[in-house]
Formats: structure tokens, C-alpha cells, sequence
């Protein structure tokens, strides 16, 4: 599907046949906002917006990013199970997603590895979600920084609308610069939750 002229502005896509008919579909008031007014093209399919004047990418997606629970750091395996700290740190964050999050209409999907797998199965055990294990969403290990840079990226792209991933820190951090086109150095915590929505994320990082 080809790219559609679009406006971007506070978490509302606006199309048009040209920039100037996409503007005239905004409200008086979203009109005299125009410093904030991002303008590029969207592909629907992918939900991926691109403003290249201002080399400017990221995605109109709803996505919840988790970090698997803590690991032993006395193992020597290469794919090493959850801890007991690993286990109830997941049990606090199922809590957090029964009590606070609407997971209605949501995907699920985690990464191969054991430790996102136990983490994946207390949060399925608690809730309605089901996961889907998706190979993509692994650590970068053996990969060359720039095929997993493009696996995350074509991950993204087949993302649905709303999305929950169950993963490790590298891809957490890659998708949420992707995502959002917005550079993120903060280190993510272990069974921490991200939230990302309309250009913002925000870490919970559950450590209590």
C-alpha cells in the first residue's frame, strides 16, 4: 500500500489527497496548534508514520512492553529459568495489568527463551491473555546489531493495532525508539511494564 499524505498531531493521523486538504480536515483550535502539527505520510497497513525533512520515523501503535522477571545470577545456563524473586516480581506486574491496563482486543506475543516463557505462562495463568511465541522478539545474541535492528523493525510493521510483548531489555529498548522516534538511554528493569501510546512511553519499573 502506498504512503498517504498525513498530518500527525497529538495522537491524531489526518489524510488528505495533499497536505492542504489533510489540514483543512482539522478543527479550529488543532489549526492554531500548527507548531505542534507533524507533517509526512502514513501507510496504513503498517501503521508507520515518516516525516523525511526531519529524518523522522515511529508508529501510531498501542504497545505494552514487559521485561521478563529476575534470573538466578548464580547460573551458567544459556537460557536460565526465573528466580523466586523472578517469579513474585511477575505476580506483582499481573496485578498491575488485571487492576489497571485494558487489555481488550490485545495480542500477546513472547520471546522464545525460557525466562519470558515462565514469565508469559503467571501472567496467562492470572488473566484471559494467551501468547503467541514469536521468534523475532528474541535477544540480539548472535545477530549482527543491524539484522536485529531490521527484525524489530519488520516485527513492528506486522504488529496489530494493540500489542503486548514479553521480552528483554535490547528489543524493549529498540522498539520503544522505534516506536516512538524518540532516543531512550534509561536501563529497563526486570518485570518492568512499558507503555507505549501516541508518541509517549512511559517504564514502570515495579521495584519494591
Amino acid at each position: 500500500m502506498p504512503y498517504l499524505k498525513a498530518l500527525y498531531l497529538n495522537g491524531k493521523i489526518v489524510t488528505g489527497a495533499t497536505h492542504g486538504h489533510a489540514f483543512a480536515e482539522l478543527t479550529d483550535e488543532e489549526k492554531a496548534n500548527v507548531e505542534n502539527i507533524v507533517s509526512g505520510f502514513f501507510d496504513k497497513e503498517s501503521g508507520r508514520f515518516v516525516d523525511p525533512d526531519h529524518d523522522l520515523e515511529f508508529y501510531t501503535k498501542s504497545i505494552i512492553l514487559i521485561r521478563h522477571g529476575n534470573v538466578s545470577p548464580f547460573t551458567d545456563s544459556f537460557d536460565p529459568d526465573l528466580s523466586e524473586e523472578g517469579v513474585d516480581e511477575v505476580k506483582r506486574i499481573t496485578y498491575f495489568l488485571q487492576k489497571r491496563v485494558n487489555l481488550q482486543n490485545t495480542l500477546a506475543y513472547v520471546s522464545p527463551y525460557l525466562r519470558c516463557r515462565h514469565t508469559a505462562q503467571i501472567i496467562a495463568d492470572h488473566t484471559r491473555i494467551r501468547f503467541k511465541i514469536c521468534q523475532d522478539i528474541r535477544e540480539e545474541s548472535q545477530d549482527t546489531h543491524s539484522d536485529f535492528f531490521t527484525r524489530l523493525k519488520r516485527t513492528l510493521d506486522s504488529l496489530p493495532d494493540k500489542s503486548l510483548l514479553i521480552s528483554h531489555s535490547d528489543v524493549i529498548e529498540v522498539i520503544t525508539k522505534l516506536a516512538t522516534g524518540i532516543e531512550n538511554d534509561e536501563a529497563i528493569p526486570t518485570a518492568s511494564v512499558t507503555l507505549i501510546s501516541k508518541r509517549q512511553a512511559v517504564c514502570l519499573g515495579f521495584k519494591y
